[in-house]
């Protein structure tokens, strides 16, 4: 037979061991399919659900990173979704 064990807990500690399993999730799924897959200017402006200007702000602010050189620039579909949602709760612009 188990045996039960009860925690007695704050509700910050509570708050904050949900916020590290909702990371820990969000990890795990950025790190499967699509974790190295490029995309170029224009799929990562509809990803991303945003205007030329708008993510341009966001790529030059550094919440997008860019790659490559000159006019061969590509983006990385995780790195779009990681920004999403690390700044879906801030003000950027």
């Amino acid at each position: 037979m188990e045996k039960e064990i009860i925690y007695i807990t704050s509700k910050a500690d509570l708050k904050q061991a949900f916020l590290e399993m909702i990371q820990e999730r969000d990890k795990i799924v950025l790190s499967t399919s699509f974790e190295k897959e490029k995309l170029d200017r224009k799929q990562a402006e509809k990803l991303a659900g945003m205007c030329s200007p708008t993510f341009r702000k966001m790529v030059l602010s550094g919440i997008f990173p860019e790659h490559g050189l000159k006019r061969k620039k590509f983006y990385i579909k995780s790195e779009i979704l990681r920004g999403l949602m690390k700044n879906a709760d801030h003000k950027i612009l």
